[in-house]
């Protein structure tokens, strides 16, 4: 198997997280990394999350935010869901808009569920494999654009004098100043990307360990970046998710 989908459920109802669990137990082509019971707290580490596929209820009595209000959120950083409801005719018209890859109805049953899986693992691998090696950066260094290889991406981090720009390290030793530059962009470019803190993000190709609440990095390709960087518990499940 080429490589697993890292998903999340957000649904308010326990009992769904248990299914859709059971579901996929001992799947090759997708496991369950995080489960919320609220948009809210799903939508407060979107930006930041290495999550492939969210499964999503529509109606949320005890939020403020329901399913529609994720789905247009993960639309727009690219992210891929399929929506679950009890009431499926009021949710097929959110699905085709809204550019759910499907609409299951509850109760949720095992082999809907996996041939959903199926479509759903082949068109996200397919689109990962399509995706470019190298992107064009806006560089504060040469006043325009610039194509980098993604794969010579070491090290990232926001810029102390404005956190709006990142500070790049390159495999060559060469660093730039990305302007106007987001995590969540880059993280959709490559899956070799992941966030360590709100402040930094890695190639997990120089993760050497951990040394407590530290990832310890190899600095063999490149001597200016840190020997160590520190994980943020928000990101430690994507982080052991990428790296495993």
């Amino acid at each position: 198997m080429e490589r697993i989908l890292n998903c999340a459920i957000i649904d308010d109802d326990s009992e769904i997280h248990t299914i859709i669990k059971g579901f996929l137990k001992g799947s090759e082509k997708a496991l369950i990394n995080q489960c919320f019971e609220k948009c809210t707290d799903f939508l407060e580490t979107i930006n930041y999350s290495s999550i492939d596929l969210v499964f999503l209820d529509c109606l949320f009595p005890n939020d403020s935010k329901n399913g529609v209000d994720v789905a247009i959120k993960l639309k727009e950083i690219g992210k891929h869901f399929i929506f679950i409801s009890a009431k499926h005719h009021s949710f097929v018209d959110a699905c085709r808009t809204i550019g759910a890859l499907d609409a299951m109805p509850k109760p949720l049953t095992e082999k809907r569920f996996m041939d959903s899986i199926d479509t759903a693992y082949n068109t996200i691998i397919s689109s990962k494999a399509s995706k470019k090696k190298h992107t064009l950066f806006h560089v504060k260094e040469h006043k325009g654009k610039i194509n980098i290889f993604l794969p010579d991406i070491l090290y990232v981090r926001n810029q102390l004098t404005d956190s709006r720009n990142k500070i790049v390290r390159l495999k060559n030793g060469i660093s730039y100043t990305l302007m106007g530059c987001k995590f969540e962009e880059l993280l959709t470019l490559s899956e070799d990307f992941v966030m360590a803190n709100k402040s930094e993000l890695i190639s997990y190709n120089i993760v050497e360990g951990m040394e407590g609440e530290f990832v310890l990095l190899n600095q063999k390709d490149n001597n200016k970046i840190p020997k160590k960087i520190l994980l943020s518990p928000l990101y430690k499940n994507n982080f052991e998710f990428k790296l495993h």
